[in-house]
């Protein structure tokens, strides 16, 4: 290419990083550029929050602009920023690889608490100004108190360092690609398939003329790909809410073992419970945006059995009940722990695969010895989370959905192990089956799970959620499933239990949580 390209970008650091980036990935195909700083109306407004601004764009107007008067011939933006149709004359024409789409909560050391909900003490205020965070917070955590937050990345993190703050969320992507580590802070990455990101977080768009055919070249062969087919499914699914950043809706998706996996959340407004909805596809062609969203905007109904007694805190029990569904909760399992003996034990790995299996575990006043220099496996998120609050480190997290999956993941670096199980004595963990061949596996029985003998018939019920295999088989020796009922199964053991009485399974939560089961109910509505 002859000419010199110049490529616009907002003044903030991470925005030149931003085109800095485009720059040399530019250079690479032979393409000379420079930089032209513009100012836009995001920039210049720092004392509202998104959804108090008038109109659209709010970080790429300007910009749009430019191009348009060709004062500019590339602008490149964080993706989520941008609206999902272009102005007339403009295309995004490629994407950059995406970098990490999650959040991170940066917390005050006064602040912190290692056993709450998001690590945050009570009643902590918390600094965002996007609809998307603020109803996902309360949503978690509704005590929490949300107060706006504005400015570029340095500014935000130095009002967190003043105390205006106990807590902000930043997007992991620009903390990283600035290099920044805040040392005098507790920085928590938040799981985006928990805490479900803006659409095509961590993405970067290349927005040109659609007449600069020759440009349009260049940034084809800089795109990437697979970053470009996951952004597509999620702004595809945004444009039919017919939302932008200012929006509360969530949406990530990625592609693993051949299949898409997709999460979505969308409130009312910032102050309400969301809807979540997961589903999983082989192919795009099975991807319907309009369904999705009229089962996101729509209230749900029905009856919902759950074969564990909720706590009071449960998010299953909060996001189903305020959507519409009924809920009956009920164990077919009784519970009670017995006394065990840690002397004499020797172990590397201690592998828990069940909260209930920490909690009875860290009831004996030997465990917290007993754990220290021993390596700590968990398998799932959740059953992680009550390690960690146990003030634990978890050196393994499970996060896939088959068990086969999480062990050839622990295989990989953990073979000739000593692995200590601790668990029920009415147990068949195939995650001990499928380890014992490379490592020497040992059981430690810590409490007692009987199945009661005449569980109740949940004939009435629209959809029964089974949290494992034992409650699933208990339930399914004595009762039918009915013809009108929907089954929803924890993980994928639990899955095969049920098929095995020749009840079908029509949703499999993606990993071992009650949000994730949420999640996957929530998903039996666009069955219908």
């Amino acid at each position: 290419m002859d000419r010199t390209i110049i490529i616009g970008s907002r003044g903030s650091k991470l925005a030149l990083w931003q085109a800095e980036y485009a720059k040399r990935k530019l250079a690479d195909k032979g393409v000379n550029a420079e930089i032209k700083i513009i100012k836009t109306q995001g920039d210049k407004i720092q004392h509202l929050s998104f959804d108090k601004m008038e109109g659209k764009g709010f970080f790429t107007k300007e910009l749009e602009e430019a191009l348009l008067d060709k004062k500019i011939d590339l602008a490149v933006h964080s993706h989520k920023d941008l609206q999902t149709v272009s102005p007339k004359g403009l295309i995004i024409a490629g994407v950059s690889e995406r970098a990490n789409p999650s959040e991170l909560l940066l917390i005050r050391k006064d602040a912190f608490k290692k056993d709450a909900t998001l690590w945050l003490k009570d009643n902590a205020i918390v600094g965002t100004s996007a609809p998307r965070r603020k109803s996902q917070l309360l949503f978690f955590r509704n005590d929490l108190e949300i107060r706006d937050l504005r400015g570029n990345v340095q500014t935000r993190m130095q009002k967190l360092t003043d105390g205006k703050y106990d807590a902000i969320l930043l997007a992991a992507a620009g903390l990283e690609r600035l290099g920044i580590t805040p040392e005098t802070l507790i920085v928590k990455q938040l799981d985006p398939e928990y805490f479900i990101p803006a659409p095509a977080q961590g993405v970067l768009a290349y927005q040109i003329r659609e007449e600069d055919l020759e440009l349009q070249h260049f940034i084809q062969q800089i795109e990437d790909k697979a970053s470009a087919l996951i952004t597509k499914l999620e702004r595809e699914l945004l444009k039919s809410i017919e939302g932008g950043c200012q929006i509360p809706a969530g949406i990530y998706c990625k592609s693993e073992n051949n299949r898409y996996h997709l999460w979505s959340s969308l409130s009312n407004d910032a102050e309400t419970t969301p809807k979540r909805i997961y589903l999983n596809f082989n192919d795009t062609s099975e991807f319907n945006a309009d369904t999705i969203t009229k089962q996101l905007k729509s209230k749900s109904r029905g009856k919902i059995f759950i074969s564990r007694k909720l706590e009071k805190s449960s998010l299953f029990k909060k996001i189903t009940e305020y959507n519409g569904y009924q809920i009956t909760d009920k164990s077919f399992v009784d519970f009670s722990p017995i006394q065990f003996s840690l002397d004499n034990i020797e172990c590397d790995w201690m592998f828990f695969t069940s909260k209930r299996a920490v909690d009875y575990f860290f009831k004996n006043p030997a465990s917290q010895i007993f754990v220290k220099n021993k390596k700590i496996a968990a398998i799932g998120k959740s059953t992680a989370l009550r390690i960690e609050n146990e003030g634990h480190d978890v050196d393994f997290i499970g996060t896939q959905i088959r068990n086969t999956d999480i062990a050839e993941s622990f295989e990989e670096k953990n073979r000739g192990e000593i692995i200590l199980f601790p668990g029920a004595v009415n147990r068949s963990s195939k995650i001990i089956q499928l380890l014992h061949n490379s490592n020497d596996c040992k059981l430690l029985n810590i409490y007692e799970n009987e199945p009661i003998e005449d569980p109740e018939n949940m004939e009435d019920m629209d959809v029964l959620v089974f949290t494992s295999s034992l409650n699933a088989r208990t339930y399914f020796k004595k009762h039918k499933a009915a013809n009108h009922q929907k089954i929803v199964a924890i993980g994928k053991p639990t899955a095969n239990t049920i098929e095995g009485f020749d009840v079908k399974v029509n949703a499999v939560a993606a990993v071992h949580t009650e949000l994730a089961l949420a999640d996957a109910l929530f998903s039996l509505e666009l069955q219908n």
